[in-house]
């Protein structure tokens, strides 16, 4: 059945844009109820986020076995299970990969290597972990010829290289590493990551990231807006050559008649 008294009403809903609790206004409401003995129904919320304005779906589903009753009101209220749409974050997007991202152009040099790592949070997201990363492992090797490592090279010694080449700080060559075997374990060896390991390996990789591409991009940039602005600003007018004036000769002074 369809009841439509919630809509309207201003609650408490977790925001998929801010990643967060927030007031959100329903906008939509739809209830349905399983036929059977055992009870058990799905609520469907179309959702306003009351701060950024964001619109999402939440659906919840529950059972009689969710039910609990409030010992002080007496009130019963179950705790189903929640899904959202787009799905809750597994992992926070840095909000200088937001920043790149929004900066990309068609045919960008960095277009690659910030479009596959889109594809990584969007593997989270969808709770694809296996996918999620082996695309750590991909993203870094398409990192690494950004950085001019030759593609033909094996992991280690495309490390190997970031190392002789200044591009990695000091123990830095074994967290790499460890990123890397993660991947080849989940991409040949049929190893199936916890959320933690894959927060492990994406500090690894959005440190290093950040650090030799982001970075020196973001300094790039910033001198090339400098130097524009260089040219745009007017110059100070040159001045008119004073006129020179000669000072008045004082009159000689007579000798002094002893």
């Amino acid at each position: 059945m369809s009841d439509m008294t919630k809509v309207g009403e201003i609650k408490k809903f977790f925001c998929t844009n801010c990643n967060g609790n927030r007031n959100c206004k329903i906008e939509g409401y739809y209830y349905n109820l399983y036929p059977g003995n055992y009870l058990a129904w799905e609520e469907f919320y179309i959702l306003k986020c009351q701060g950024c304005d964001f619109c999402f779906l939440m659906k919840e589903t529950a059972t009689e076995d969710d039910v609990q009753q409030d010992e002080v009101t007496g009130e019963s209220y179950a705790f189903g299970v929640k899904e959202y749409f787009p799905p809750q974050s597994k992992r926070n997007i840095p909000d200088w990969v937001k920043k790149r991202q929004s900066m990309l152009e068609i045919n960008d040099e960095m277009e690659k290597v910030f479009e596959i790592l889109s594809e990584v949070y969007g593997a989270l997201n969808g709770n694809l972990l296996t996918l999620a990363l082996i695309g750590i492992r991909t993203t870094f090797d398409v990192a690494s010829e950004f950085l001019g490592i030759d593609s033909s090279l094996s992991f280690k010694n495309k490390v190997e290289t970031l190392k002789r080449e200044n591009k990695l700080r000091e123990k830095e060559e074994e967290r790499i590493n460890i990123l890397v075997e993660a991947g080849n374990a989940a991409a040949h060896r049929g190893w199936k990551p916890e959320l933690s390991h894959i927060n492990t390996v994406m500090d690894i990789l959005e440190e290093f990231i950040h650090r030799e591409i982001f970075l020196p991009a973001l300094s790039e940039e910033r001198r090339e807006r400098e130097q524009d602005l260089q040219k745009r600003v007017p110059p100070r007018p040159k001045r008119a050559p004073k006129s020179s004036e000669r000072k008045p000769s004082l009159p000689e002074k007579s000798p002094v008649s002893k």
